[in-house]
């Protein structure tokens, strides 16, 4: 599962598709949160900044964190796998033992 994860985050392409799914992802967390504390009924207009701002942190750090698992991955930041992977992004590199 490291290979392929490995294997498959050096193409560049691939780390463009997952950085821009998180940061998507991002924007609709930041709204849930946002949402969440209205529907809470903890929302007042004394209070917006500090729930605005808590549910861009929460977005912030967890965007950060889930965007720079591919980028360390292509940066060569995480050692490369021991054994050669099989399968590499979901392409079979052999036919499995029993279908040969």
């Amino acid at each position: 599962m490291y290979a392929n994860a490995y294997y498959a985050f050096q193409k560049w392409w691939i780390v463009a598709i997952y950085v821009v799914a998180v940061v998507l992802l991002g924007f609709h967390l930041n709204h849930g949160l946002w949402s969440g504390s209205q529907t809470a009924g903890v929302d007042s207009p004394d209070r917006n900044w500090f729930w605005r701002r808590l549910a861009t942190g929460v977005t912030v750090v967890t965007v950060v964190g889930f965007a720079l698992i591919p980028i360390l991955y292509a940066a060569d930041v995480f050692p490369k796998p021991v054994a050669p992977a099989t399968q590499v992004a979901g392409l079979h590199s052999q036919p499995p033992a029993r279908l040969r």
